[in-house]
């Protein structure tokens, strides 16, 4: 495999320009790779959905055992925000 490269230098006044041709070196993604990242993407859409489903259904379970509806809101709080830190921390 060989890779070529196009370097030019244009030398005018003060001002150096070096054009490199990396244009040759991008490939596009093969359909097995847009499969692969299309199919990582919907599974993970499919499992924040589970995780949404499974919060809502232990939410009345949760509120009833802190004490009162009043806390509901901060329980869901208190979700989003674990859930907004860790996302980007774990994935």
């Amino acid at each position: 495999m060989s890779i070529e490269t196009n370097q030019t230098a244009v030398v005018t006044g003060s001002s150096v320009g070096v054009r490199a041709g990396v244009s040759s070196l991008r490939q596009p993604f093969s359909i097995a790779r847009q499969r692969l990242v299309v199919g990582s993407i919907l599974v993970g859409i499919v499992l924040v959905a589970f995780e949404g489903t499974v919060v809502s259904t232990a939410m009345p379970t949760v509120v009833s055992s802190l004490g009162g509806l009043y806390n509901y809101s901060w329980v869901f709080t208190a979700y989003l925000f674990a859930s907004t830190i860790t996302v980007p921390l774990w994935g």
